[in-house]
């Protein structure tokens, strides 16, 4: 009896690691194609953006903790649009007017939900004025690239 208990405790902890995980996988993902458009590179930025598309899409609400899933669940919807809109998109232009619109709700949900990153930033840019998230202190803006790397400042500390 003694050895179940055990083996269901581990199963149900288990669980809630892979989903953790899913949410860290996400936070990834956006991380992945913030840096790629930082390097300009809109094929990448591309591919980065469809699959953060499937990773939002996947995610299921269920196997979250209750404040989880009704953070994601609220800002699924609008996550889902906007990943779509800049997996669409092959000019870098375009993708980075999606990644502004896709990284206010992702600021949103890392606000609410834990993350194991050692920190988390809100960025800002003011020549585009708008944010994003970075796990450095060292800004590297994704909306100008090379051309202005180091535009911005960091706005708030979600987690340091």
């Amino acid at each position: 009896m003694k050895q179940l208990l055990i083996i269901i405790m581990l199963l149900i902890s288990k669980m809630g690691i892979g989903q953790t995980a899913s949410l860290q996988e996400l936070l990834r993902q956006y991380l992945d194609l913030k840096n790629q458009l930082v390097e300009s590179n809109a094929a990448n930025a591309q591919k980065s953006a469809t699959v953060l598309n499937g990773k939002i899409e996947n995610l299921s609400a269920q196997a979250l903790s209750e404040k989880e899933a009704k953070a994601f669940s609220s800002l699924k919807d609008v996550l889902n649009k906007h990943a779509k809109e800049l997996s669409s998109q092959s000019d870098l232009a375009k993708q980075r007017v999606a990644f502004a619109a896709l990284s206010q709700p992702m600021i949103d949900l890392f606000k609410i939900v834990s993350v194991k990153e050692s920190s988390l930033y809100v960025d800002y840019c003011p020549m585009k004025k708008a944010y994003w998230l970075s796990t450095e202190k060292t800004i590297r803006n994704p909306y100008y690239g090379n051309a202005m790397l180091s535009c911005g400042s960091i706005k708030e500390t979600i987690k340091e």
